[in-house]
């Protein structure tokens, strides 16, 4: 443990500070205010923002036959896809759709069909 030590003077500005009501007093101050100090010490940083609007388009990166892949093995076991399609039975033909459901989902994003 570590020795208690007792302050009996401070010294700030060429005051002295004498009673603990008076230390204790110039300690609080300087701690509540070291954050303001602080910023205000250093130059300020201009903030721009520049608002462009709503985007007017949406890109879809094409996916590979492994992506395909890749999200039927991490369907959970007892679920089904939204079309109802039981994930087990996705996870058995996975490799068998998923050239054709690449192709079909990249000529969905390439047409907006």
């Amino acid at each position: 443990m570590a020795p208690k030590l007792n302050v009996s003077m401070l010294i700030l500005d060429d005051c002295e500070y004498r009673t603990d009501r008076e230390i204790a007093n110039v300690l609080n101050e300087y701690f509540v205010n070291i954050g303001l100090n602080l910023a205000n010490a250093h130059p300020a940083v201009p903030s721009t923002v520049v608002f462009l609007g709503p985007p007017t388009s949406v890109a879809l990166l094409p996916v590979s036959s492994n992506d395909i892949l890749k999200y039927i093995d991490n369907m959970k076991p007892k679920k089904s896809s939204p079309n109802g399609i039981s994930s087990l039975v996705l996870k058995r033909i996975g490799t068998s759709i998923c050239v054709v459901s690449t192709d079909l989902i990249n000529a969905t994003f390439c047409t907006g069909i």
